[in-house]
């Protein structure tokens, strides 16, 4: 006998809307973050951008990960097949081999 029924859903009521009150309580953080901060001359959205910069200038890597994800976008790890690091390791290690076997490297 089939798990699941043809046409019939799993979840028929679908996925519940957000309620009100999350909807609110979002628009409420975006009007603060929006606000000039205490100085007047940011948003607090600025000054937290501001925060995790030097948070990453003084050495915090959960910091610099945050913003280099948001620049270039998360890096596959390592262990996988796929990502421009793993393709660089790749390539690494075959140039290492090359010039181990005849001592010339492309």
């Amino acid at each position: 006998m089939p798990k699941f029924t043809k046409g019939h859903s799993g979840n028929p009521g679908g996925r519940p809307r957000a309620t009100q009150a999350k909807v609110d309580l979002l628009a409420e953080i975006h009007r603060q973050l929006a606000q000039a901060g205490p100085e007047g001359l940011k948003t607090r959205s600025q000054e937290l951008v501001q925060a995790l910069i030097d948070q990453a200038a003084a050495g915090d890597i959960g910091a610099m990960r945050v913003i280099l994800d948001r620049i270039h976008g998360p890096v596959a790890p390592i262990g996988t097949t796929e990502g421009t690091l793993v393709a660089i390791a790749m390539e690494v290690k075959r140039r290492v081999e090359a010039k181990k076997g005849d001592g010339a490297v492309e």
